[in-house]
């Protein structure tokens, strides 16, 4: 079974009143492959705070997917 197309950040922290938790939700940029094979989701904010909670296992990066042709004046 394969991973998500779009991966979002797995991290939960703080929201700005200080009184509750949500997750990130930036696209991820790395995944860190966990002893049991679970995978964790991590963007470019919060890559060292992920990474402090799965210290063991794989990571792999994420390539950067950018459009083909973004206008037509890059051609020139």
């Amino acid at each position: 079974m394969s991973g998500p197309r779009n991966p979002v950040c797995d991290y939960v922290g703080m929201m700005e009143d200080e009184e509750t938790t949500a997750p990130c939700g930036h696209r991820a940029i790395a995944t860190f492959t966990g002893e049991t094979g679970a995978r964790h989701y991590a963007c470019a904010n919060h890559l060292a705070s992920v990474r402090a909670h799965y210290p063991f296992g794989t990571v792999s990066l994420c390539p950067a997917h950018a459009p083909a042709r973004p206008y037509p004046e890059a051609l020139l």
